[in-house]
């Protein structure tokens, strides 16, 4: 979770992340509409924005892993066995992945999904 008036990552009880993604996944549905799951390969950009603290001069924010910020997104977009996402049928769908961590005037990220063509050869 990211505190809103730090813009800091901060670790929370895992009930509070559940509560967070729950949510997420909700909205991701309503925005998602009727349309069903992609079911093929797929090549992910996400780009993370996070605003620089003041006095703060690195090039890049080195704060939050990059890893684990991919995972809750994959997560989000396609779930588990128990609570399926409402994009992807199955994470394993991303064949490519791109991921980058910038400064910039607003927090957050932008996720793209490029749907691929089944290699039938």
């Amino acid at each position: 979770m990211i505190n809103p008036h730090t813009q800091r990552m901060i670790l929370v009880p895992s009930s509070l992340v559940r509560q967070q993604f729950t949510r997420l996944r909700k909205v991701l549905r309503e925005e998602w509409g009727k349309r069903s799951q992609i079911d093929g390969p797929v090549a992910v950009d996400i780009h993370f924005s996070f605003l620089r603290p003041k006095g703060n001069k690195a090039p890049y924010p080195y704060r939050s892993d990059i890893d684990k910020l991919v995972r809750q997104i994959l997560d989000i977009l396609a779930g588990n066995r128990k609570e399926p996402g409402p994009v992807l049928r199955n994470d394993t769908l991303v064949v490519s992945l791109k991921a980058q961590k910038l400064w910039a005037e607003t927090s957050g990220a932008e996720v793209v999904l490029h749907r691929l063509q089944a290699d039938l050869a």
